[in-house]
């Protein structure tokens, strides 16, 4: 009966764990920015943004993604997002950048950003803990 009564309690305490580590969220941090347009005043209907925030620090292999996010539809512009991350995958000393692309609804490529935006370096370490910072990105059109 003692050792019915320890198996009891034990899978009792294990399931708690579980269903308290289940409720617990990550706190993520944030990556603010406007997306512009270079030489267009408006974006053609039914077209899909994705911002995405990497690991470039290595040359010579992939950039690893942090966090994506896509927006659509679009109302106007410039383009406000807030890209949420996982402060648990930034490595100190390494390099970030955002990007972004607009494709339209079929996958073709439409606005890209030509240049590199480095965020969560020495510098601006805490920018994404503060709304005011924000990365100000100027697409140009795909030919």
């Amino acid at each position: 009966m003692a050792r019915y009564f320890h198996a009891c309690i034990l899978g009792i305490a294990t399931f708690g764990t579980l269903l308290l580590g289940s409720c617990a969220v990550s706190e993520g941090s944030f990556i603010y920015g406007t997306l512009e347009l270079q030489n267009a005043s408006e974006l053609l209907p039914n077209t899909v943004i994705e911002v995405t925030l990497a690991d470039v620090s290595l040359a010579d292999a992939p950039m690893r993604v942090i966090a994506k996010k896509r927006i659509n539809p679009v109302q106007a512009l410039p383009i406000h997002f807030s890209l949420e991350y996982d402060p648990k995958l930034i490595i100190p000393r390494h390099s970030y950048a955002v990007s972004a692309r607009i494709q339209s609804i079929d996958g073709k490529l439409l606005w890209i950003n030509d240049v590199r935006y480095s965020v969560l370096d020495a510098k601006n370490q805490n920018m994404a803990d503060q709304k005011e910072n924000t990365v100000k990105m100027v697409l140009k059109k795909v030919n």
